[in-house]
């Protein structure tokens, strides 16, 4: 069962992820930027250090398939 309390917190971080997101995705993407960010996210996840490894890896992947696809339907759009 999940609280309310969880449900916020998972709420907050997806809006903060968002809207950083929305800042980096107008540029082309800059994997310097989304590195950055991967670190500036793992402060927001409690796991085992066995694990910050594998949740970076993670993270950093989603992050920067998610600016290229971002990227590359807005340059397609201002091509129209």
């Amino acid at each position: 069962m999940v609280n309310t309390a969880a449900i916020k917190a998972q709420y907050d971080f997806l809006k903060h992820v968002h809207d950083k997101l929305e800042r980096i995705t107008t540029k082309k993407p800059k994997p310097a930027a989304v590195e950055k960010m991967v670190t500036s996210l793992l402060t927001w996840f409690k796991a085992p250090a066995a694990r910050q490894k594998q949740f970076a890896q993670r993270l950093r992947y989603g992050l920067l398939h998610y600016n290229a696809r971002q990227y590359h339907v807005a340059s397609m759009a201002d091509e129209d």
